[in-house]
């Protein structure tokens, strides 16, 4: 696929991105990118999902994806992997396993919150295995709640 054919596909899965958002969606996944979860901590990243989470493992599914290859996918998070969404790992003994897949438009919600909060909850498993609109408003409502001193 060129570049304005995954502009076009990713425009249609994600129509309330704009086109500034898809084109850095196509650039990340061309330019193999990953993110770190928190700065400074380097056990929980993020990858861009270049397949499906369909060839069984012993941890679950494996998928191949943005800088590292191929990853390990849990079996809860494994049904919502699909190309172009964001896959949440963490280090589990030597490899990295991917515990939450993140639409792009979510993605993108996601990382402008407290870097240490989403670190804290990826770790203790307090994600669900398909983060949605709502799970960032319920985090967001955690982080002000969490901020706000008590009266």
């Amino acid at each position: 696929m060129n570049e304005t054919d995954s502009i076009a596909h990713f425009r249609r899965v994600y129509p309330e991105c704009s086109y500034r958002e898809v084109k850095d969606l196509v650039e990340a996944i061309r330019a193999d990118k990953y993110w770190f979860v928190h700065t400074g901590k380097r056990d929980a990243l993020y990858v861009v999902a270049l397949t499906r989470a369909q060839i069984p493992t012993a941890e679950g599914y494996r998928a191949r994806a943005t800088f590292v290859g191929s990853v390990g996918v849990t079996e809860e998070a494994a049904p919502y992997c699909r190309r172009g969404r964001v896959i949440g790992m963490a280090r589990h003994g030597a490899n990295f396993v991917g515990r939450v897949i993140i639409p792009w438009p979510e993605f993108l919600k996601l990382i402008k919150l407290d870097s240490a909060f989403v670190y804290g909850a990826l770790l203790q498993n307090q994600l669900p295995p398909f983060v949605t609109r709502g799970v960032i408003q319920e985090l967001r409502k955690r982080l002000s709640d969490a901020s706000t001193p008590p009266q």
